[in-house]
């Protein structure tokens, strides 16, 4: 096999070894968000002397009277503004397009005057 080929396959298989030790440690830092993130919840639940059951009644008490989102409400305004997201990119897309297409529609429209000013 050609040697730059060979170099490739080499190239190629040490790039999946790495991604998959990336993916691995990446998995391993949002097992410590969670516990992290549990630890600060139970940190103020004994500072603030709240119980589960206390917790989970003022969560939803705060939901009904306060108008809390709901996790489907949460999950729609992320799903909108994933739709925000793409329709402004695809809009920048089609300006940058249309930019272009106006530049050529100019130079079209300046040969168009200089072959007039010939006659």
């Amino acid at each position: 096999m050609n040697n730059k080929v060979e170099k490739y396959h080499k190239e190629l298989e040490s790039n999946e070894v790495k991604l998959t030790a990336l993916k691995e440690r990446n998995r391993e830092l949002e097992q410590k968000i969670r516990e992290a993130e549990t630890m600060e919840i139970f940190s103020l639940m004994r500072i603030n002397k709240i119980t589960k059951d206390e917790l989970v009644a003022l969560v939803l008490s705060k939901k009904e009277n306060q108008g809390l989102p709901s996790f489907s409400d949460r999950q729609a305004d992320s799903e909108a503004d994933a739709l925000d997201h793409t329709t402004e990119h695809q809009t920048d897309n089609y300006q940058r397009t249309a930019s272009y297409d106006g530049a050529s529609d100019r130079q079209e429209d300046d040969i168009e005057e200089d072959e007039d000013d010939d006659y």
